[in-house]
């Protein structure tokens, strides 16, 4: 059996847990922002109107057959690029979507100070595409 040196493992897991909330906070800020896409799946919801329709045996014997439905959001660009196969030459970009994220901005005297803002998701070489061939693709947040 391997030893594992002691103090290796809750940094380890102290290090994921840091990562993690930064990802929720990352979400979290996104979430609050007006320019946020979002859809809304109620399926929990939809399952629960269900159940109410049916009577305390059938409803019991639903319940235990259901395996966890929830609701959730789906996050993300309306359009997304579809991907090339073709090889550019050297120096050129494929057009593709550039995810939204948040970065410390630098500004004040001697840029010394830093705000946190969001940068937008924009279409990289969106000139090497025509409008209709972008397609969509979400995000799913549990």
């Amino acid at each position: 059996m391997n030893k594992v040196p002691s103090g290796s493992a809750p940094k380890r897991g102290k290090v994921t847990l840091q990562k993690g909330l930064e990802h929720l906070a990352k979400v979290f800020l996104y979430m609050s922002l007006s320019e946020a896409r979002r859809i809304d799946f109620n399926e929990a919801d939809k399952e629960a109107k269900k159940l109410e329709n049916l009577g305390p045996k059938k409803r019991a014997k639903a319940q235990r057959k259901i395996k966890g439905p929830y609701n959730r959001i789906m996050v993300g660009p309306e359009t997304w690029p579809p991907e090339e196969s073709q090889h550019k030459g050297a120096g050129e970009v494929t057009p593709h979507m550039r995810r939204g994220h948040f970065r410390n901005q630098p500004h004040g005297p001697r840029n010394e100070l830093r705000k946190l803002v969001f940068i937008k998701p924009t279409l990289v070489r969106g000139d090497l595409t025509n409008v209709n061939s972008v397609s969509t693709k979400n995000y799913k947040v549990q």
